[in-house]
């Protein structure tokens, strides 16, 4: 909620134009990793926790966002969690 209602605020309140855009991007990446962290330190091993937080920190935004996807859906079905190799495939996709 508190993603949501940050990222309206600045859709709302940031004039438009190139910085408007690249904060939307930005806040848009970190909110992508914060989510990816959020489920690691929740769902995953504790074993294999700092290892995925190394690869979330080397992701890019569109893995990032990928992952988040994939989060969300699992989520939403009711999975409780993603399958290691389904999570690390993401991060490891071009």
């Amino acid at each position: 909620m508190l993603l949501r209602d940050t990222m309206r605020q600045i859709q709302s309140d940031v004039p438009e134009g190139p910085g408007k855009d690249a904060l939307l991007a930005n806040f848009t990446t970190r909110s992508n990793a914060f989510v990816a962290l959020n489920f690691v330190s929740k769902n995953l091993p504790k074993q294999h926790q700092a290892d995925f937080d190394n690869l979330i920190a080397k992701a890019t935004p569109k893995q990032l966002a990928r992952l988040r996807t994939l989060i969300e859906r699992s989520q939403l079905a009711g999975h409780g969690s993603l399958r290691l190799l389904e999570f690390a495939t993401v991060l490891q996709e071009e």
